[in-house]
């Protein structure tokens, strides 16, 4: 019993300090979003003084598709980070590297179809406004976001390669940030295919999701070969 709770012991440091790592990576890529934008801002705002009123429509319309398509590529190497850090030393099946490429995408799709036209809505509504540039600065959180997106993948990269069968337990961040939803699944117990959401994603708290799945066994025990 005791080499049981000591084992236990070693298994929860580990997992303690990979959680950790995972925070760390999460909010560093958070920062980067913000950091990209801000600079951005910078950039937009110097090279709208000299844009004549009646082209300003087109030039922020543009400028927005310059500011998507600097995220989509930074999202796209960290989220390809955020799935190695998952995987944690084990390899990728066919269907995971799959999962991924569609993690990409549906996150490429917010930016194009949600993000950069919200914004664009709210730099038409107030350009000239004298707090343009403090209204344009505060929507960076609104870009840091999307830094869920990469907690979400070090979360999904060993569901995409488990079995259905495989056993985990939710384990909430359980502070005032924690979501009536990710609260009642705290030290809830599922397999792989009865799992109701995964952090980040499909919880109400959405991109501000810090809760993890907890594997009951090694990935070694539920090959990907012969999956059902």
């Amino acid at each position: 019993m005791g080499l049981l709770s000591e084992l236990d012991r070693i298994i929860w440091d580990y997992e303690v300090k990979q959680r950790d790592s995972f925070l760390k990576n999460t909010d560093a890529y958070r920062n980067e979003l913000k950091g990209i934008y801000e600079e951005w801002v910078g950039d937009y705002l110097k090279d709208l003084e000299t844009v004549p009123e009646e082209d300003r429509r087109e030039y922020i319309a543009a400028a927005l598709l310059l500011l998507g398509q600097q995220l989509k590529e930074r999202q796209r190497r960290r989220l390809l980070e955020a799935f190695n850090l998952g995987l944690a030393g084990d390899p990728p099946s066919p269907e995971s590297l799959q999962k991924l490429a569609d993690h990409i995408t549906e996150q490429e799709w917010y930016v194009d179809n949600s993000l950069v036209p919200d914004l664009e809505v709210y730099f038409l509504e107030h350009v000239g406004e004298p707090d343009y540039r403090e209204g344009l600065l505060r929507r960076a959180a609104r870009v840091g976001l999307y830094a869920g997106a990469f907690w979400a993948a070090t979360q999904r990269a060993q569901i995409w390669i488990s079995h259905p069968d495989r056993e985990c337990t939710w384990i909430s961040r359980d502070d005032e940030a924690t979501c009536k939803q990710c609260h009642s699944l705290h030290m809830k117990k599922f397999t792989v295919s009865t799992l109701p959401a995964t952090p980040g994603v499909d919880v109400e708290c959405d991109g501000n999701c810090r809760c993890y799945i907890l594997f009951s066994d090694p990935v070694e025990l539920w090959p990907y070969m012969g999956r059902p």
